[in-house]
């Protein structure tokens, strides 16, 4: 899923103050360009008691990995990471990756993304959203694909992933910074539009998953490059839906 952000300042004629003056630098840059999380879940049943070798954590954030290199002789190498989550919770997970702070430098003009990168039943859609899925078969019709039905969990649900926190964190902020605004300044009237786009990459093709007769497939949409106000990529085509709480953005997941 992706959000863009605008906002808008609306001045009455008669006000001589200048409001720009109070309008976050939009390209300023981020305090952490990048930063790398390693999250570890726990094993499932036909996995307990399996042995993990060659691997040691070390503190919070090094790895240690033993083996031998290509003459035999025992080696070691070090990975370093900005954290390494083990037995940790979904809230724990919103604090630790500073996720919270993308979604105010989001607010701020800047373009932030998170990515969950790992093998499969690694956990990744879980970290990311939380939902309960569960796959049923399809009328017991033998070789007939199952049915996936979605169970939503609550909005203050223990098991919500990165996304619905992001989206609660972004909204209330902007809902903050409006109020803000406002006070003291009556004459002027501070928007903020976001706007959702929810697209999909597969064998190399992009698919635009808010419009139904893109899903099953064709040539897919173009990645563009807009070389004005610094430059940035885009898909040409895809479509954005106006969202204003964080319920109608999670519903288009």
């Amino acid at each position: 899923m992706s959000l863009r952000l605008s906002r808008s300042l609306q001045a009455e004629p008669s006000s001589s103050a200048d409001a720009a003056d109070d309008v976050p630098e939009e390209n300023s840059p981020a305090p952490n360009n990048i930063r790398v999380v390693v999250r570890v879940r726990p094993l499932l049943d036909r996995e307990d008691g399996d042995p993990i070798d060659g691997l040691e954590q070390r503190g919070v954030q090094q790895i240690a990995w033993h083996g031998h290199d290509g003459k035999g002789q025992n080696m070691e190498r070090l990975f370093h990471f900005d954290r390494i989550l083990a037995d940790c919770d979904q809230q724990g997970v919103f604090a630790e990756t500073g996720v919270a702070d993308l979604m105010d430098q989001a607010i701020n003009g800047i373009n932030v993304a998170v990515i969950a990168y790992g093998q499969t039943a690694s956990g990744k859609t879980y970290t990311m959203d939380g939902i309960n899925y569960i796959a049923e078969e399809a009328g017991g019709i033998r070789g007939e694909a199952p049915e996936v039905k979605v169970s939503f969990a609550p909005v203050y649900d223990e098991h919500r992933g990165l996304l619905p926190r992001s989206l609660d964190r972004l909204f209330d902020s902007i809902g903050r910074e409006v109020q803000m605004f406002g006070e003291g300044r009556p004459q002027h009237k501070r928007r903020v539009t976001v706007e959702a786009s929810f697209v999909q990459i597969y064998m190399e093709r992009i698919y635009d998953l808010l419009r139904p007769a893109a899903k099953s497939g064709g040539p897919g949409l173009r990645l563009r490059w807009n070389p004005k106000h610094g430059g940035h990529f885009y898909v040409e085509g895809v479509r954005r839906v106006t969202v204003e709480t964080a319920q109608e953005a999670f519903a288009l997941y």
